[in-house]
């Protein structure tokens, strides 16, 4: 999957329910998006194991997480 891709599937209707929040976009990654955990865990089904989910910030009151969203190292081999 590429990263054009992935930012299809964070703008695509499945999120709209979600919250997903504001995100950057760092040369060939997504940096700082903002989500809460369930949602993080429905969007690594939907990205596969060509990216890595990086954790920078959580919030402990109500489980809402800044990530990074980086390829695999794995999957530049293939």
């Amino acid at each position: 999957m590429t990263l054009e891709e992935v930012i299809a599937v964070l703008e695509a209707k499945p999120f709209w329910f979600s919250r997903i929040h504001d995100y950057t976009l760092k040369g060939d990654h997504v940096s700082m998006l903002g989500l809460f955990e369930e949602s993080m865990e429905y969007l690594r089904t939907l990205i596969g194991e060509d990216w890595i989910f990086v954790e920078r910030r959580r919030n402990p009151d109500n489980y809402f997480l800044r990530i990074d969203i980086v390829k695999s190292k794995s999957s530049d081999k293939l």
